[in-house]
């Protein structure tokens, strides 16, 4: 995360992540580009990798206490299914905003 003091208690802020979760599970079924039905309980327990970026202004109420208000994109990097024929990839792009309390 990069923070960029605008005044005394507002910045702007750029971050940008790399999630991991090292078993993802999934029940259904769906179809693949030939319109064959596919079971992806069965091709689901592989790895998700995902990067998460965002920006926006973090002002600080206090010194422990801030607001944020930003967007925030988070996309796959890795294909969530193992069935070669069937991708199921992702991109979500939303508002993000929050009360951060630090804790000393």
């Amino acid at each position: 995360m990069y923070e960029k003091p605008i005044s005394n208690n507002l910045s702007a802020y750029a971050e940008a992540m790399v999630m991991y979760s090292p078993i993802l599970i999934a029940t259904g079924k769906s179809i693949d580009r030939d319109d064959r039905l596919i079971d992806i309980s069965n091709n689901s327990a592989s790895q998700l990798w995902q990067l998460s970026t965002g920006a926006g202004i973090n002002y600080r109420f206090s010194n422990r206490c801030s607001y944020q208000v930003g967007i925030q994109w988070t996309s796959d990097v890795s294909n969530r299914l193992l069935a070669s024929d069937l991708k199921l990839t992702n991109t979500d792009i939303g508002l993000r905003m929050g009360v951060i309390y630090m804790i000393k």
